[in-house]
């Protein structure tokens, strides 16, 4: 049988900075297939073993209560549900501000390897946030060790993740666009796991770039791109293949005297494939909204380069992550 300490030393953990917004992530791996980590996280029967009692199923957009050990209830709110891959949720804790979770699953070996994240915390709430969550994927990891035994309790766990956290600074936290409202600018970075030749036709190349952005229309001078909502259009104004594009951008629903804004994509070799660098400028409209829209369109285009095929539901999920950090 594992002890306490196997159980816990897995983890990676951080604590994500982006203004006065924090998150936590833990990164950890299972001996479990994905089928079974992903069964062990939405499965009621199972979920009651380590983290609570779901008293519905929710579809997405549906919302569900869960009854901790504690005797408080949280209200869920499922926001995207692509078993066995990804759940995101959002979380609603009696007296405070409504949070989400990020819920990631991929193999690793013979194992799998889960990714969690909360998100949109107040300064001040990660820690607390971290070592709760450590704790309940301890006793998820027990369960898994041993389906039909015991898990930790929350008592005995609490003095063990407590002084993980706060944790390391997750390096990463830069993922979220950069806004600055008097300036009109959007900035926002993404490195894909692929060349700058490969990661350049995704970006140009109209049937590859329709599969995670838009519906491509025009040609490589004068463009549209076709989406729910609207068209934004542009004409190509600098194109130096395989390292930078410069284009104006407009939204059909804006007013004609309203100048149009100029997008500026670039592309560095990384060590670990390419960094894609984009720059929006003279941003009219909910600036807010337009960045988070940028890191859902990011996400789709890493997760399109992965050889995964992201949908609308996805865009939202990211979405709404992003604008719940940046707000």
């Amino acid at each position: 049988m594992k002890t306490l300490t196997d159980l816990i030393d897995p983890a990676r953990r951080f604590t994500v900075v982006h203004g006065d917004r924090r998150a936590i992530r833990i990164e950890r791996r299972y001996d479990a297939g994905v089928a079974d980590l992903w069964h062990a996280c939405t499965e009621p029967e199972r979920l009651a073993r380590w983290l609570g009692v779901l008293r519905s199923v929710p579809a997405e957009g549906e919302r569900a209560e869960l009854e901790v050990s504690s005797g408080d209830v949280a209200a869920v709110t499922v926001q995207r549900c692509d078993p066995p891959r990804r759940l995101v949720a959002t979380w609603s804790w009696p007296g405070e501000q409504d949070t989400l979770l990020d819920l990631r699953i991929e193999a690793d070996g013979r194992g799998a390897r889960l990714t969690f994240e909360h998100l949109a915390l107040p300064v001040g709430a990660a820690a607390e946030s971290g070592r709760g969550w450590d704790g309940l994927l301890v006793r998820l990891a027990a369960h898994l060790s041993d389906p039909e035994g015991p898990v930790p309790s929350t008592g005995q766990l609490d003095a063990l993740t407590l002084p993980l956290w706060p944790a390391a600074v997750d390096d990463r936290a830069d993922r979220w666009p950069r806004i600055d409202r008097d300036a009109a600018l959007i900035e926002a970075e993404r490195t894909v796991g692929a060349d700058p030749a490969s990661v350049w036709a995704a970006l140009t190349e109209p049937d590859r770039l329709g599969a995670w952005f838009g519906v491509v229309g025009g040609d490589r001078s004068a463009w549209t791109i076709a989406y729910d909502n609207g068209t934004a259009s542009g004409t190509v104004r600098e194109c130096v293949p395989g390292r930078r594009l410069v284009t104006s951008w407009r939204w059909d629903f804006e007013a004609s005297d309203v100048p149009d804004s100029t997008l500026t994509v670039e592309l560095i070799a990384a060590a670990e494939g390419t960094t894609v660098r984009l720059r929006h400028e003279g941003v009219t409209g909910p600036i807010v909204g337009y960045g988070a829209g940028w890191f859902a369109h990011l996400e789709a285009f890493a997760a399109t380069l992965a050889g995964h095929r992201p949908t609308d539901a996805d865009w939202q999920a990211d979405w709404s992550i992003a604008s719940a950090m940046m707000r």
